[in-house]
């Protein structure tokens, strides 16, 4: 009873806050359109720059591939060792889980 008691009490306090917000934000709405609408040309701008930079990387991975001569996919430094598979690094007598 207790919690359900309190549950009431929450919800009433937060009730009485999201009037008392709306209420005191209300009036300041408007001026904030100009706001809104500088952050959504930001917005565009962002997403029209993205689209731009992965445009480029693909003209930049396609210019590596051709020049690697392998094709589908970028060479790989020669500085790095190999990678190895997951399978490679488990030995088949190991037991993976124990418990």
């Amino acid at each position: 009873m207790r919690r359900i008691f309190w549950m009431g009490v929450g919800a009433a306090v937060a009730i009485v806050v999201v009037r008392k917000i709306r209420k005191t934000v209300g009036p300041y709405a408007d001026a904030a359109a100009p706001v809104t609408e500088a952050v959504a040309a930001a917005r565009s701008t962002l997403h029209e720059i993205r689209e731009k930079m992965a445009e480029h990387e693909a003209e930049l991975r396609a210019t590596l591939i051709e020049d690697a001569g392998q094709p589908d996919r970028v060479a790989p430094d020669p500085r790095r060792p190999a990678p190895r598979s997951w399978a490679s690094r488990v030995d088949d007598d190991e037991e993976l889980y124990s418990f």
